[in-house]
């Protein structure tokens, strides 16, 4: 930032010094020499370090001030709720295998279960007399059993309650928050239950 007097300018369009009589006007192609410019007054200051504006208003005389805790606070718990939303989806680990766990997923893991709700563990879970391959996220196949359906949607009320409770620790932590600087500092990433990572 290069400032005269005190007052911000640019140098890359001609500078009008002085009124009247007096003006002299200084091609913007000489500005770009530090003698000319030390020769005129002008100096250059390194540029402010502006505050996160989700957090802080920004003023242009490079001071800043706290948003309201209020404020904050909303959109911060915005921010957990579409993370929450989106962990709901994101995948879930049943034994050494992750399935899809979007509501498509969920509704045909459910219809699974109620028809296969009065057979053992360890049958085999059938359609058109064939045992059910299912891909997993990995892109493998994993042979269906009524046990291992049971499985997976005992692990889905798991990963889903969880999800929640950490959502709601989050919005605990924040409503105790009082301060705007706490506030931003705060990793509201932390803590969630894993998600699914493919493999390179």
């Amino acid at each position: 930032m290069f400032k005269l007097n005190g007052q911000p300018i640019r140098i890359d369009i001609d500078l009008t010094i002085g009124e009247g009589d007096d003006a002299i006007t200084i091609p913007a192609g000489s500005l770009r020499d530090a003698d000319t410019r030390a020769q005129h007054g002008i100096t250059e200051e390194p540029e402010p370090v502006l505050a996160d504006e989700r957090y802080y208003y920004n003023h242009s005389d490079g001071t800043s001030e706290p948003k309201p805790v209020a404020q904050v606070r909303d959109m911060l718990w915005g921010q957990i709720k579409a993370h929450r939303d989106r962990l709901q989806e994101s995948g879930c680990q049943a034994g050494a295998d992750w399935f899809h766990n979007d509501i498509k997923s969920r509704t045909q893991w459910e219809r699974m279960a109620n028809r296969s709700a009065a057979q053992a563990d360890a049958d085999p879970y059938l359609v058109a007399g064939q045992q059910v391959q299912w891909k997993t996220m990995a892109g493998t196949f994993v042979p269906l059993t009524a046990g291992k359906i049971r499985e997976v949607i005992t692990a889905f009320e798991i990963h889903e309650a969880a999800i929640f409770m950490r959502a709601e620790q989050h919005r605990a932590a924040l409503a105790a928050m009082t301060d705007v600087e706490l506030m931003a500092a705060y990793d509201i990433r932390a803590g969630w239950p894993a998600v699914y990572e493919a493999q390179p």
